[in-house]
């Protein structure tokens, strides 16, 4: 996959977290409006949001099948999720 595409698969699933999460928040609004550092990296608060395990690995799967990821670019996608500014994911108590 090229960087192109996989940085629209990613800008998706982050969109599908994001209004997925608790409180719902716009990716492309945080995007726009966070802060950025010293080095002019973006910011993301994403400890102000959370979001249960089971609907984050839902809705990565469901990006990849929908863009038809190979299982090389779906654990790329899950480990850019999970390492990047998505918000806390949360277990549901047993």
């Amino acid at each position: 996959m090229t960087n192109k595409k996989f940085k629209e698969v990613y800008h998706e699933a982050m969109t599908e977290i994001y209004k997925a999460s608790i409180p719902s928040a716009s990716w492309d609004d945080l995007l726009r409006d966070s802060p950025r550092n010293e080095a002019g990296q973006i910011e993301i608060p994403f400890e102000n949001y959370h979001i249960s395990d089971q609907i984050l690995d839902e809705i990565i799967q469901a990006t990849a099948r929908k863009y038809r990821l190979d299982k090389a670019d779906l654990e790329s996608l899950r480990t850019n999720v999970y390492l990047g500014p998505s918000p806390i994911s949360i277990r549901p108590k047993s």
